[in-house]
C-alpha cells in the first residue's frame, strides 16, 4: 500500500525562495519493526528542506500498525497519491541534515536517469557479483553504487521498462547477488547512474571515523538499524539523541536490542583472537592457490590490527564526541496542510 502525503511548511520559518517550484517527492518504505527509522527519517528531512519548500511524501506501507500511523501523521498531512516525474528515494535508516530541495532539483547529466553515492564498502561490480558482471559483459572493476539515497527520474524508468527487468533479474540471478534492490539497479542501469557527493549519503562508520561532529550530510546507518542496536559509537549516540528530540526515544529493553548489545561485546572479545588467526588463514590460502581469499584474509587482519592499536585513541575521541551530542537539541519545522 502506498500513501502520498503533500506537506507545506509554516511561513512562520526564516528562509525563503523566491520561485516556488514543483513539490519535492520523497518516497520511503518500512514496516512496523522499521517505523521507529521510518518516522526520524521524515522528521529530520522535512526539518532540513527549504522552508518554502512542498513536499509529497509517499510512504510505501509494508505493514504499518495504526498506533504507528497515528504517530507518524504528527508530521505528514492529507493522503493524495500522484503520479510523478522524479523522486527521491530514501532508505528508513537515515537522518537528513541536508536541504533534499537541493537535490530534488538537480538536472541529471545528458543520458543518465538517476544518481546516487558510490557505496563505501562494496566498492565495483565484481564486489557483488563477479558471475553477473561476467554474464552480463560489464567490466567488473565498474563503481558500484548505493541505493540508500537516490534521485529518480521515473519517466525514463518506466520508458526503460525498469520494473519488469528488475523482476526478471532477481528472478534469473537468485544466489548470486548480494544486495536484491541495489545489485538490480547496479547491473541493469551501469552507464546511467549520475555520482553524486558522499555527504548525500554518508555511511555511519565513516561519520564514527570523523574528527568532529559536522552534521552537513545524509546519514546512512548501513550496518544495523540504531533503533534495534548498534555499535555504540557517535552515529548511534546521534540517533538516539534525535529520536529522543522527535518524541520517539530508542527502547533498549526491547529483545532485538538486548541482543544487538551482546553480539557488540562478543565481537570486541574475538578481535584478538582474529588478529592472530587471520594472517594463519591467509598464508595457508597463499599455500593453496586461493589468491582472492588470501588477499581477504590478510585484509581482514590488518582492519582488526588496527581496530585494537587505535582503540584507546577512538575510545577517548568517541567519548569526547559523545557527550558533545548529548548536548544538541534539534529543531523541528512546523507544517500544515498544502492547499
Amino acid at each position: 500500500m502506498c500513501c502520498s502525503l503533500p506537506v507545506e511548511q509554516s511561513s512562520t520559518a526564516l528562509i525563503c525562495k523566491e520561485n516556488v517550484m514543483e513539490p519535492v517527492v520523497l518516497a520511503l518504505a518500512s514496516d512496523e519493526r522499521y517505523f521507529p527509522g521510518l518516522y526520524c527519517a521524515v522528521a529530520s528531512a522535512l526539518s532540513h528542506l527549504d522552508v518554502t519548500s512542498k513536499v509529497d511524501l509517499k510512504v510505501l506501507d509494508g505493514g504499518i500498525s495504526g498506533t504507528s500511523r497515528d504517530t507518524l501523521s504528527k508530521l505528514i498531512l492529507l493522503p493524495h497519491l500522484l503520479d510523478v516525474q522524479r523522486l527521491i528515494y530514501l532508505d528508513c535508516d537515515v537522518l537528513v541534515f541536508r536541504d533534499l530541495s537541493e537535490l530534488f532539483d538537480l538536472e541529471l547529466s545528458h543520458g543518465k536517469i538517476l544518481a546516487a553515492v558510490p557505496d563505501s564498502e562494496t566498492l565495483t561490480l565484481s564486489c557483488d557479483s563477479q558471475a553477473v558482471a561476467d554474464a552480463m559483459n560489464l567490466p567488473a572493476d565498474r563503481l558500484y553504487f548505493n541505493s540508500g539515497v537516490m534521485l529518480l527520474n521515473l519517466y525514463e524508468l518506466r520508458k526503460q521498462n525498469f520494473t519488469k527487468q528488475s523482476l526478471e533479474f532477481l528472478k534469473n540471478w537468485r544466489g548470486y547477488y548480494r544486495f536484491h534492490d541495489q545489485s538490480a539497479f547496479n547491473f541493469l542501469l551501469q552507464g546511467w547512474i549520475d555520482e553524486l557527493p558522499e555527504y548525500w549519503n554518508r555511511a555511519s562508520w565513516r561519520f564514527d571515523a570523523q574528527q568532529n561532529n559536522d552534521l552537513d550530510c545524509v546519514l546512512h546507518y548501513t550496518s544495523l538499524a540504531p533503533w534495534l542496536g548498534g555499535t555504540r559509537g557517535p552515529a548511534q549516540v546521534l540517533f538516539e539523541r534525535f529520536a529522543v528530540n522527535a518524541g520517539l526515544p530508542v527502547n533498549r529493553q526491547i529483545g532485538a536490542f538486548k541482543k544487538s548489545q551482546q553480539q557488540q561485546l562478543f565481537r570486541n572479545a574475538l578481535a584478538p583472537f582474529r588478529v592472530l588467526g587471520f594472517p594463519l588463514l591467509s598464508l595457508l590460502y597463499k599455500i593453496a592457490g586461493q589468491k582472492e581469499k588470501c588477499v581477504a584474509y590478510k585484509k581482514a587482519a590488518r582492519y582488526w590490527f588496527d581496530y585494537i592499536r587505535n582503540a584507546p585513541t577512538r575510545r577517548q575521541l568517541h567519548h569526547k564526541r559523545a557527550e558533545q551530542i548529548q548536548r544538541m537539541k534539534f529543531k523541528f519545522a512546523v507544517f500544515k496542510s498544502a492547499t
